[in-house]
């Protein structure tokens, strides 16, 4: 989503070209310098998509490119952001809006420096869609707070003082009413590190043993109780 059309132009052009040289199939493109035209679009094409999406959108809010992205998660959680901009510090500011974005670009970059960049990033995501493509969802949740994910997404589950849990993945975070001893038993790699929260240990980037705490790839984290973090630690080691 650009609103410049030389941009998108330049845009497609690569990608195209990148779609021929990795043999990325399939791959529909859709561009479109209207927010809302955009997400009735993406909506339809299904989960697990690649989004290539511009901050500042002309004659739009400030930040619209923020907010598509964060619409963009509430249908499809997993898929690959990438933010176009002429800024460099908003890095930031995604993730105050907890949209996991993949990465950045430059509208400044060369032709030649932002197919790299895009090489890259697509190799990324055909990695990760392969790691996943064997991979069997589960089911948190009762009623209309179900949700379905790859295990390998999960980051921890949190109980809440409500009698709720928390779900933080890699790219969103939802409430539900479910137990923690029933999602134990969903996973080998989940384990509890506290007595109110189960954590993933397969993505656990590392522990943080004089504040307590788990620390995740994606700048999440998770409180660690002290007599866990030698079992935890002896997880991840092997």
């Amino acid at each position: 989503m650009e609103d410049d059309l030389m941009q998108q132009a330049r845009m497609e052009r690569c990608i195209r070209k990148l779609q021929k040289e990795l043999n990325f199939n399939p791959m529909i493109l859709t561009v479109e310098s209207d927010p809302d035209k955009f997400l009735q679009v993406v909506e339809s094409k299904g989960t697990n998509q690649l989004y290539l999406l511009d901050i500042d959108i002309e004659g739009h809010s400030e930040k619209a490119g923020l907010e598509t992205a964060k619409k963009i998660r509430t249908f499809d959680p997993y898929g690959a952001i990438i933010f176009i901009t002429t800024h460099e510090n908003y890095a930031e500011v995604t993730y105050k809006y907890k949209v996991s974005a993949l990465g950045f670009i430059k509208k400044e970059d060369s032709d030649d420096y932002l197919i790299e960049e895009l090489r890259s990033y697509l190799i990324h995501v055909i990695e990760d869609q392969e790691k996943v493509s064997d991979e069997e969802q589960i089911s948190v949740g009762q009623f209309h707070s179900k949700l379905q994910f790859y295990p390998s997404e999960a980051l921890f589950f949190e109980a809440t003082a409500n009698r709720e849990i928390e779900v933080v993945t890699k790219h969103s975070r939802a409430l539900v009413k479910d137990k923690l001893k029933d999602i134990i038993k969903l996973h080998d790699d989940f384990v509890f590190c506290h007595r109110s929260i189960i954590v993933n240990k397969r993505n656990i980037f590392r522990i943080d043993r004089e504040n307590r705490l788990i620390h995740f790839e994606n700048e999440e984290y998770c409180p660690i109780s002290s007599r866990k973090i030698s079992e935890i630690k002896r997880y991840i080691q092997n």
